[in-house]
């Protein structure tokens, strides 16, 4: 419990929470693991969630009028994505895949 504290408050958006909110944060979440490869989450669909990568890699990427994958960035342990369609409300803009075989813990938008 005391790992999955640390790691929030180390996620920018959460840093300045006291620990009853990291808490409740906590309680709406869960641990997740994919493989290489696993789609996360996909352009167009509506945003329930925010991914905190705990470790392992995350591509972030588009795709352009042809179906071509054009990678944006790549996210490691400690960043998080998801938040956007979060705060406002509309449909996710990225795609995203796992790199490397980890484990992501995922918020639900309820808290």
């Amino acid at each position: 419990m005391e790992n999955d504290l640390s790691l929030l408050k180390n996620v920018p958006i959460f840093s300045e929470l006291n620990e009853n909110a990291l808490q409740l944060i906590l309680a709406k979440s869960r641990s997740l693991k994919f493989r290489k490869g696993a789609i996360l989450m996909s352009e167009g669909e509506t945003g329930e969630s925010l991914y905190i990568i705990n470790s392992g890699k995350v591509k972030i990427f588009v795709s352009d009028e042809n179906g071509n994958e054009i990678t944006l960035f790549i996210e490691g342990s400690g960043s998080y994505i998801g938040e956007i369609s979060l705060l406002d409300d509309c449909k996710r803009s990225i795609h995203s895949s796992i790199a490397n075989h980890r484990h992501i813990a995922e918020s639900q938008s309820s808290f």
